[in-house]
């Protein structure tokens, strides 16, 4: 097995195990960032799980990216690697950008 599938696989268990036992694993670095009177907050939890959600499918594109270089080497030359750091670049925006989106949406919700 190839290091990109090893660790991108790793990473993309992690994410998503990390979802199905209730504690989204951007939450430990959210709370550098966060108050601490706001981490028990629902609103704060539900950012997190899709901050989470949206890294794993990031982290599965990747995977696949890995397993099909993997397999067919040399195929995908610079695309394949520009697509890793593209996910990571997208990720890193929407991580600072989505919080502040949701929280909004969520007062519209709340107050139309």
């Amino acid at each position: 097995m190839g290091f990109g599938m090893a660790s991108n696989g790793t990473l993309t268990l992690v994410t998503f195990v990390s979802l199905l036992v209730g504690v989204p694993f951007t939450i430990q670095y959210a709370r550098k960032e966060v108050p601490r009177e706001r981490w028990d907050n629902q609103e704060f939890f539900r950012i997190n799980q899709m901050l989470t959600g949206f890294w794993g499918l990031l982290f599965l594109i990747n995977l696949s990216k890995s397993v099909y270089e993997f397999y067919y080497p040399g195929t995908l030359g610079f695309v394949g690697n520009a697509l890793l750091w593209v996910n990571i670049v997208i990720g890193i925006v929407i991580t600072k950008k989505y919080p502040a989106y949701a929280r909004r949406r969520m007062k519209q919700t709340v107050n139309p």
